[in-house]
């Protein structure tokens, strides 16, 4: 071989390096194109899942203040109900006492009346 194609194989060999080269910048051209149609759709959908994921987390806030609200009431309801048997219980309790107290008087008063007056009877 001599030189002159030694050359020409060298001018090949650059040309087909130029054309690698336009070839790849177009490639990596196409490339960050669909990348970023690619992240426009995904940002799109992204956006799409979080409105709809807000509006499910609002009917959910929804719900649980709703049902907040029906134990709160019922909790209200039950503490009614308690306090209204310990007031009865109170009542009661001093009904029993009392009635725990005549008892003891009846059967200390008929003793007194055995021992004492018996002869009058």
């Amino acid at each position: 071989m001599d030189t002159n194609e030694i050359q020409e194989l060298k001018n090949l060999i650059q040309a087909l390096n130029s054309k690698i080269d336009v070839k790849l910048g177009e490639l990596d051209k196409k490339i960050d194109v669909r990348f970023g149609e690619l992240d426009k759709k995904i940002d799109v959908r992204f956006a799409e899942l979080d409105k709809k994921i807000d509006v499910k987390f609002a009917e959910l806030d929804k719900k649980i203040d709703v049902k907040f609200a029906e134990v709160n009431g019922e909790l209200k309801v039950i503490n009614e109900r308690i306090d209204g048997v310990k007031e009865r219980l109170a009542n009661e309790e001093v009904l029993t006492r009392t009635v725990f107290a005549g008892i003891i008087l009846a059967v200390i008063g008929a003793v007194f009346k055995l021992f004492f007056f018996a002869d009058k009877v």
